[in-house]
């Protein structure tokens, strides 16, 4: 099993939300000893800015051969995902936002379907639930299953069994994750599916987009939860 992670803090290593995934790391190899973290932590990263011309929507291809090529490979291999950033002015990180402008080509695709993920925020206080509500409506339109989300405040961990205690209900999740097979799609992401399969079957315009919904079968499916049940790894 491949857990990928992405960390928004610019700080590496020093930063609770690093610390906090090397703890689920450690914790979830005491569950399962062929589970496989890909840790990719924005300090460590090339990853460009997006030039707003929106290439990738047409190509169907990263427009720069950076750090972005071997996180998508990454993405694409994995079975359970992780989104984590820390909370500044209520949002998310600026690395954050620049790794997830460059995969928003993936948005309308749902490129990421048959996966699991969840969701984590790391704040001083508060904050947690908007960057969490963001973030999880980017997971929902990759395809992601999210199956929850994680808000850590730093001011209320006075420990390291509290970060611990955390660490081991997140490993716990990801590890059975592959073993539930029972899923229920939010009305969201049903939402979301509707008007992107409407959107592409009114048009007569060829497009990238369009080209992958015919080659993966998506028009052959009434409903996003069908269709995921049917990419899903039990």
């Amino acid at each position: 099993m491949k857990v990928f992670v992405y960390i928004g803090s610019p700080r590496g290593e020093e930063s609770t939300g690093y610390q906090f995934i090397k703890k689920v790391e450690e914790h979830s190899k005491t569950l399962r000893n062929d589970i496989i973290f890909d840790i990719f932590s924005a300090d460590k990263l090339n990853i460009k800015e997006s030039d707003g011309t929106g290439k990738e929507f047409i190509t169907g291809n990263t427009i720069y051969d950076d750090d972005m090529k071997i996180i998508e490979k990454s993405l694409l291999s994995s079975d359970f995902i992780i989104f984590l950033s820390p909370v500044y002015a209520h949002n998310i990180s600026g690395q954050a936002k620049i790794f997830i402008d460059r995969l928003s080509y993936w948005l309308h695709i749902f490129r990421l379907i048959g996966k699991k993920g969840y969701v984590v925020s790391v704040s001083c206080n508060n904050g947690n639930d908007l960057v969490n509500s963001y973030l999880t409506e980017v997971m929902q339109f990759l395809g992601i299953y999210v199956l929850g989300e994680m808000s850590i405040e730093t001011t209320k961990i006075n420990s390291d069994d509290v970060l611990n205690s955390y660490a081991r209900f997140l490993a716990k999740k990801i590890v059975i994750s592959q073993e539930e097979s029972d899923i229920e799609i939010p009305y969201t992401q049903e939402k979301m599916f509707e008007h992107q399969k409407l959107t592409h079957l009114k048009s007569e315009i060829y497009s990238k987009e369009k080209q992958f919904w015919k080659e993966n079968n998506y028009f052959d499916y009434n409903t996003f939860e069908d269709l995921f049940k049917s990419r899903m790894k039990v």
